[in-house]
């Protein structure tokens, strides 16, 4: 019975991050992401550089946002041995390449608390040092 009610809080859990996953869809395609986080900067929210991005770079950080939340996911999966360290290596692969970009560690510092503290730990043990925001995404000409 503790095993059948621990799947069922796991998976309305899993039911949550993929309505998150499509409402960051949602916005990213109809355009809107933009338009709302600079609403929820002038209301006071936390996101460190929001103010200071281009266009570009808030496009990617919108993408950006939306794979931190899958890489969490699938870290969360392996860490429970629900995946085999072999396919873990395929997605690690992935997610080590996107850290390097200036802007994850933007998401990592904007989102902190909001994820599992495995998860934030292991992603913080591996961004670069030197990993600071900066304007890196060309413009739009």
């Amino acid at each position: 019975m503790r095993l059948q009610t621990e799947a069922m809080r796991q998976a309305e859990y899993l039911r949550c991050q993929i309505d998150f996953t499509e409402t960051m869809r949602l916005m990213i395609q109809a355009g809107l992401h933009k338009p709302i986080y600079d609403n929820l900067l002038r209301a006071g929210s936390a996101f460190a550089g929001w103010a200071n991005y281009t266009y570009d770079e808030k496009q990617c950080y919108a993408y950006i946002e939306m794979i931190y939340e899958l890489f969490e996911r699938v870290f969360v999966i392996w860490k429970d041995r629900w995946i085999p360290d072999d396919e873990w290596q395929r997605w690690e692969a992935w997610m080590l390449d996107v850290i390097r970009h200036p802007l994850f560690s933007d998401v990592h510092r904007d989102n902190l608390g909001m994820f599992d503290p495995r998860f934030e730990k292991y992603i913080q043990d591996h961004l670069p040092p030197t990993n600071k925001t900066s304007s890196v995404i060309p413009q739009k000409t």
